[in-house]
């Protein structure tokens, strides 16, 4: 597990790409767990708001991911899906995790309930920097120009931000 976390980090810092991930069923099932467990941390900070945030994500991030699965598949490397997938969601967990530590610190300052710009700030930094990070696994995965990972992950992102915005004024 801490090889797996340590891959992870050299994947958010650039160092590493996809395949420095096991294709594995098992590293697979161990991201997807990490994912909950994040989401169940959200949740104990914040019921009502981390459970929503838990499946907005969830619903959010399918379809992101079906894309980028669809990419790869279509470019003739299928066998590298669960490694992308496991890097994807991996990584954003631990993008995830910063943002409910984030929270954490936010929730605990006093004020009227007011987020402070660097808070703010700080959220935008992780979420671009996400994408950036999707980019680099798809481009990695592909063995396409960054540039290439970057624009796919960049429409991700819009059309996720899209469908968080239906899902949110639904709720």
């Amino acid at each position: 597990m801490l090889t797996l976390l340590k891959t992870l980090l050299g994947i958010i810092q650039f160092r590493l790409g996809p395949d420095a991930i096991p294709r594995s069923t098992v590293v697979f099932s161990t991201v997807i767990a990490w994912w909950f467990v994040v989401g169940l941390i959200g949740v104990l900070l914040d019921p009502e708001a981390g459970m929503r945030s838990m499946l907005n994500s969830a619903l959010v991030s399918i379809p992101g991911l079906l894309v980028y699965s669809v990419l790869v598949q279509a470019n003739g490397k299928g066998d590298r899906v669960l490694q992308m997938l496991s890097a994807v969601i991996g990584c954003g967990t631990l993008f995830s995790l910063a943002l409910t530590v984030l929270f954490a610190i936010v929730v605990q300052l006093p004020g009227d309930g007011e987020i402070p710009l660097l808070a703010v700030l700080s959220l935008w930094i992780i979420m671009l920097w996400s994408v950036a990070i999707d980019g680099h696994i798809l481009s990695r995965t592909l063995n396409f120009p960054r540039a290439f990972g970057t624009a796919v992950a960049i429409a991700v992102f819009v059309f996720q931000y899209y469908l968080f915005g239906l899902f949110s004024t639904a709720s």
